[in-house]
């Protein structure tokens, strides 16, 4: 005798079923019963990746958006289970609470008419039918130059008592470009400045998006019609620098990058000039700054206008006539 079998997509244990028989001779009974046991073909995966590709490869995620992950399932017994955690990972690894998963890890079972709050490490149901888990969690936007950062996503579906796991990478794209304008400390680094002979020259760096590990490199030169002469006019003593707005001031080595960091937004720069007692007109030089941040120098690769030059006239003659610091279009 035979009768068929069901061969359906879930995963389940080995069942069994009886076939009883009585045969009935001269008016007497006589029975009995064998079992037979239907052997499971289901074996349950699980993909955690590109919910656009049924889970399968990585995600990226531009910072500041919600990192949106596919975990797709198969063969889901009755009673399933999926327990999912987060973590940094990588060669930049982000950093949680900090790049990812500031407010929100949600999940959804309906394509993302609902989400759910999730738990990491703790199980939440799944069911036969279930083939898409999509799992959710913010980027923070943050104003800071870096490389881009990763994080992964792991799940592992519990199945009929058995574990299946699997793994995806966020990677979050930056999105933050430094700046740096060199010239007037009154106004954000913008225009060029005037100094009275014999007074510092005070100049204003100012910075945006410096990365973890940025650097500043200074130099000084003569510039314009009438060029200032360094070691005579200035520069005679004096070429330092300040990041705490004057309060402290370390001495600068042309061409020598020092260290900044993110939150440094201006470095003062000042260097003496030598009042001297000749009648000239004034005479001018630039400084001229670079900023190296997250590996790239700005004035090559991050923005054509990010190594500034600002000049600086110098005038020696009549007593109490004032320098006056003239703009020659360079970087503008």
């Amino acid at each position: 005798m035979k009768t068929d079998t069901f061969n359906d997509t879930t995963d389940e244990p080995n069942e069994t079923f009886t076939l009883s028989g009585t045969l009935t001779s001269n008016g007497a009974p006589y029975s009995d019963s064998g079992i037979a046991t239907i052997i499971d073909n289901d074996t349950p995966t699980i993909t955690v990746g590109d919910p656009a590709n049924n889970g399968i490869g990585d995600i990226t995620v531009p910072e500041g958006d919600d990192a949106i992950f596919g975990v797709n399932l198969t063969g889901v017994a009755v009673g399933g289970t999926l327990t999912l955690t987060m973590a940094q990972s990588g060669v930049n690894p982000a950093t949680e609470g900090t790049d990812y998963k500031v407010t929100t890890f949600q999940y959804s079972l309906d394509n993302g008419t609902t989400w759910n709050n999730a738990t990491e490490g703790t199980a939440f149901a799944v069911n036969p039918g279930d083939s898409q888990v999509l799992v959710k969690t913010d980027t923070f936007n943050d104003t800071t130059d870096e490389p881009n950062e990763t994080f992964t996503l792991s799940g592992t579906l519990t199945s009929n008592g058995a574990p299946y796991s699997d793994s995806g990478i966020a990677t979050i794209i930056d999105n933050d470009t430094p700046t740096i304008t060199v010239g007037d400390p009154a106004n954000n680094g913008i225009g060029d400045i005037t100094v009275p002979e014999g007074d510092d020259a005070i100049f204003g760096v100012n910075l945006t998006g410096v990365a973890v590990g940025g650097t500043l490199t200074l130099t000084m030169a003569q510039s314009g019609v009438n060029p200032a002469t360094e070691g005579t006019d200035y520069k005679v003593t004096t070429f330092q620098y300040s990041l705490d707005n004057g309060t402290t001031w370390n001495n600068a080595t042309e061409g020598t990058a020092f260290a900044v960091n993110p939150g440094d937004s201006q470095v003062l720069v000042k260097t003496d000039t030598f009042n001297d007692t000749t009648d000239e007109p004034n005479e001018t030089f630039t400084l001229s700054g670079t900023l190296t941040s997250n590996g790239a120098p700005l004035q090559r690769q991050r923005h054509r206008d990010d190594h500034r030059q600002r000049h600086a006239d110098h005038h020696g003659g009549r007593p109490g006539q004032q320098r006056d610091w003239r703009h020659h279009g360079t970087g503008r």
